[in-house]
């Protein structure tokens, strides 16, 4: 009796356990079943039932470690998957989940340490190569950089985040026709990949085959009618196809500079008789595109039209009042009156373009674009702003602070200065990462004309004076 009793109590403990072991299976079960279908939080609760019963299954760790990752649970996340490799080292994934994690929270050393260990544990996969390559640029460290992609795209050259950074770190390397041959192939495995087409365009226009450069834009608007990265390169290939090829060339910055209109030619230019200012109005309707150099002749030549006023030209202050308030439809239509006053508010049309992309007018922010983009493009062009030697021209002050605006850069001052017959203001600026520069801009033009202004008041003082004292006598 005692001994059938005891087989009873031992079979039923075993069925009892067989039973739980069964139990904690279907919960794993059900919880990856929610996994695999993004029920990220149903999941997440069912591997933690699990883990209560069985908290020795690593993968079980690592998936419930994702699950409070996708839930932004970024420290359970990070204890989870330190438990999964402590239970099962060679779970490789975890490794890169966790160089995941540490670049997340912004600490790179460690980041750094786990992809190492991932691509060790894992030496067939491209992705691991990758996101250390990515870690270690953004700890400044360029000399392996190169190496990691470069070892990656030999694995998988079809893999296209894998050519996206390689193509990214050649054209920062300034080796623009390695990033070309990237961005063919690129573009041979996924015709429908813009970023592509924009590299091989920003390269060829490096490479001065504007022409090249604009059939690449072009190509990416066709697949992509408001992306604004495209229509920015195709506005500047065709301004670049436009000009004449002597008259630009390329700084130690890859920017076209010049070869003729610097600050000591102006009175050259200021001196031609065929020097007139364009019809802005005109060139809008006409959707016609000038050269940087007639741009800037355009420009300059406004400093000659009879309506010139260039310590007037503050912006227009209801177009202003519009843009605060972000009505952006009436801001778009008062596109006549920005282009109508002389010198041209390069920060109201600028606003214009703005206004026509953001309520929907490609072509119009297109034609406004190119006419903003043409004229600031050209004041850059006339130098580098770093002395009086290479100091910008411009033709009303206001321009001086489109061209701070245009380099994402804040004013803190500003000072007047002559030099060798030149007027200047110098502009303390200062950058997103709080450093400062000074940015010289020659006003000769806007200074010349508020000179002649005063001087004309005062005669005009002069013989209202005269007249009253000869009636006197």
């Amino acid at each position: 009796m005692n001994l059938r009793i005891l087989l009873l109590t031992i079979f039923t403990s075993i069925s009892a356990t067989l039973l739980a072991q069964q139990s904690a299976e279907e919960i794993l079960q059900q919880a990856k079943s929610y996994y695999e279908q993004d029920q990220t939080r149903q999941a997440l609760n069912l591997f933690s039932k699990y883990i209560a019963m069985d908290s020795s299954n690593a993968y079980a760790f690592y998936l419930r470690g994702n699950c409070y990752a996708d839930v932004n649970q970024i420290e359970m996340s990070k204890s989870d998957y330190m438990t999964a490799i402590a239970l099962d080292p060679e779970l490789a994934n975890v490794y890169y989940n966790l160089g995941n994690t540490y670049e997340s929270m912004e600490q790179l050393d460690s980041a750094e340490y786990y992809f190492r260990i991932y691509i060790r544990k894992d030496s067939t996969e491209t992705d691991g190569l990758v996101r250390l390559g990515n870690v270690l640029k953004y700890q400044d460290k360029t000399d392996s950089v190169l190496y990691y992609f470069e070892k990656a795209y030999a694995m998988d050259s079809s893999n296209l985040m894998t050519t996206y950074f390689l193509s990214q770190e050649y054209y920062g390397m300034a080796n623009f026709e390695r990033t070309i041959e990237l961005s063919r192939t690129a573009q041979k495995i996924d015709s429908l990949d813009i970023n592509f087409y924009l590299f091989h365009g920003l390269s060829a226009i490096k490479l001065g085959r504007f022409e090249e450069a604009l059939q690449k834009a072009e190509a990416a608007i066709a697949i992509d009618s408001v992306n604004i990265d495209a229509i920015l390169l195709a506005i500047e290939a065709e301004i670049l196809s436009q000009t004449k090829p002597e008259s630009i060339q390329m700084d130690s910055s890859y920017r076209y500079k010049f070869t003729n209109y610097r600050s000591s030619q102006l009175s050259e230019l200021l001196s031609r008789e065929d020097l007139a200012m364009a019809d802005w109005s005109q060139l809008i309707e006409q959707k016609q595109v000038l050269g940087l150099d007639q741009y800037f002749e355009h420009y300059i030549a406004q400093s000659k039209n009879e309506s010139y006023s260039p310590y007037s030209a503050r912006g227009n202050v209801q177009l202003r009042e519009f843009w605060q308030s972000e009505n952006l439809a009436e801001v778009a239509n008062m596109a006549p009156d920005v282009i109508s006053t002389c010198p041209l508010n390069l920060d109201d049309l600028y606003k214009v373009a703005v206004a026509n992309y953001m309520t929907g007018d490609i072509k119009g922010f297109r034609n406004y674009y190119t006419l903003y983009f043409g004229l600031i493009e050209s004041l850059i062009a006339t130098g580098d702003g770093q002395g009086f030697e290479t100091a910008f021209i411009v033709a009303s002050t206001s321009d001086e602070y489109a061209i701070l605006h245009y380099f994402g850069l804040g004013s803190q001052g500003q000072s007047l200065h002559h030099s060798e017959g030149h007027s200047y203001d110098v502009l303390k600026t200062i950058n997103d990462y709080e450093e400062q520069q000074d940015l010289y801009f020659m006003i000769d033009l806007p200074f010349g004309h508020l000179g002649s202004t005063l001087s004309n008041t005062g005669e005009k003082k002069d013989k209202k004076k005269k007249k009253r004292k000869n009636k006197d006598k």
